[in-house]
């Protein structure tokens, strides 16, 4: 006897819709990338905002949208449940986007390049990082950080990569505070660009401490004779 054929699980769709929250105005070409279960599929929205996924398991999906001059709430997007032999319709609000400018220097005043500054939202009870929120400064230590939703934010300058010598520059909150309770905020309104937002980098002294690792008779521990330790700040040697 054949073998009976097994069951097509039954599927269902999301229809989309891409518009400006400000003037409900459909956002053409927008990137649209869906996840969920074992889903990972872009596409791009037609001249009119829309954009459909078909052939989907029932379950829960989640959607990022991407598109310039706009800012997307990835953190705070709902999830979209598509159940079988349906369709999902749903609209995405999008806002246009704020923009933060300025520049990183060190504390003798000399631009930093290669630094990577990252916008850090606050929110209730919190703070919270959009992907894609962090630029790295060009050669004359200037940084522009787009893409942003509307809302207070504290802006970090993180020490660049690579090793460091008798000095290293901390991690520093604008304008040039290493306690971000202490960092100033920057207003971001929709659409709107906040300039000179200057950050100081704060710098520490480096402190390169030698030894030998040995066992209780006090002989070298083999495979690890030398014990190099390599401290920013203040220390203490007993």
């Amino acid at each position: 006897a054949m073998p009976q054929a097994a069951a097509v699980q039954a599927t269902g769709a999301i229809a989309g819709l891409v518009q400006a929250a400000d003037t409900h105005i459909p956002i053409p070409d927008a990137r649209v990338l869906i996840t969920g279960p074992g889903v990972r599929e872009t596409t791009t929205a037609d001249g009119s905002g829309r954009f459909t996924f078909t052939s989907l398991a029932p379950g829960a999906y989640r959607i990022t949208i991407e598109k310039e001059t706009f800012a997307y709430d990835v953190l705070g997007a709902p999830g979209v449940l598509v159940k079988a032999d349906a369709t999902a319709n749903v609209t995405f609000n999008l806002q246009r986007a704020g923009i933060i400018v300025g520049d990183v220097r060190d504390d003798r005043g000399n631009p930093r390049s290669g630094v990577p500054v990252t916008a850090i939202r606050k929110i209730p009870g919190g703070t919270t990082t959009q992907p894609g929120t962090q630029r790295t400064t060009n050669d004359l230590g200037e940084f522009r950080l787009d893409g942003l939703l509307e809302g207070e934010y504290v802006v970090l300058a993180s020490p660049p990569p690579g090793g460091v010598r008798s000095v290293a520059l901390m991690p520093t909150y604008y304008p040039a505070t290493t306690d971000q309770k202490a960092a100033n905020t920057v207003l971001v309104r929709a659409g709107e660009t906040v300039g000179a937002v200057f950050i100081t980098m704060a710098s520490a002294p480096v402190f390169e401490v030698t030894g030998v690792v040995v066992d209780e008779q006090g002989q070298p521990l083999p495979r690890v004779e030398k014990l190099l330790l390599r401290m920013i700040g203040e220390i203490e040697v007993g």
